[in-house]
């Protein structure tokens, strides 16, 4: 047995402003396809939606009321989803079609009967903490940029800045060997404390056995 079904439908605003008739066809036509049939059918309004939708910030609303067997509407909702005229759709199960639908639905069956021209479709405006919010983040980044270009500018360690530029902030420049002060290195490493070794000649043991021997 039949249900009754209230169905809202998302419509493309490019779709309405080229013809809002055969807008409106495209889901009274997909639910006689899959065994339905309408009861009414009507613009209900022209909203801007809380989110993007396939990048449409705007989109116009059809109400419709319509009968199909259970086991269809499954079906049915999945030829929804392929059909681009259709952004979203919410489907409930009624009791009856409300008061003044019937009305409302045959006013835009008249000859005279013109749909608004839906708005331009722009996207709204960025709350100031959303810009402020961004502007830190792109700050930020800017900052990590700065960081990375001076690392890679610090010269390894060890190694002397390039002539005329400062060594990076916290680090001594490498100091450059003076060729005439170098000492051996033997003497280098050899304790501070350790004397050399005083040589004798000949000549010298005797004088000192002399001394000796004049004391």
């Amino acid at each position: 047995m039949p249900h009754l079904y209230e169905g809202m439908f998302l419509i493309d605003n490019d779709a309405v402003r080229a013809d809002w008739a055969k807008a409106k066809a495209v889901v009274s036509d997909t639910i006689a396809k899959h065994g339905g049939t309408v009861k009414t059918s009507r613009r209900w309004d022209e909203r801007k939606l809380a989110y993007p939708i396939h990048g449409k910030h705007r989109a116009t609303y059809l109400l419709a009321y319509y009968e199909m067997d259970p086991p269809a509407i499954q079906a049915f909702l999945r030829e929804l989803e392929i059909r681009e005229t259709v952004l979203r759709h919410l489907q409930l199960r009624v009791e009856a079609v409300p008061e003044g639908e019937t009305e409302l639905s045959e006013a835009e069956l008249a000859a005279d009967f013109q749909v608004p021209e839906p708005p331009v479709d722009e996207p709204p405006p960025i709350a100031p903490e959303l810009f402020e919010r961004e502007r830190e983040r792109e700050r930020e980044r800017d900052r990590d940029r700065d960081r990375e270009r001076r690392s890679e500018e610090r010269p390894a360690e060890g190694e002397a800045a390039p002539e005329g530029q400062a060594a990076p902030e916290g680090e001594k420049p490498a100091e450059k060997a003076d060729a005439g002060s170098e000492e051996p290195a033997a003497k280098a490493e050899q304790p501070a404390s350790q004397e050399p070794a005083l040589a004798t000649s000949d000549a010298d043991a005797d004088a000192g056995t002399e001394t000796g021997k004049e004391g």
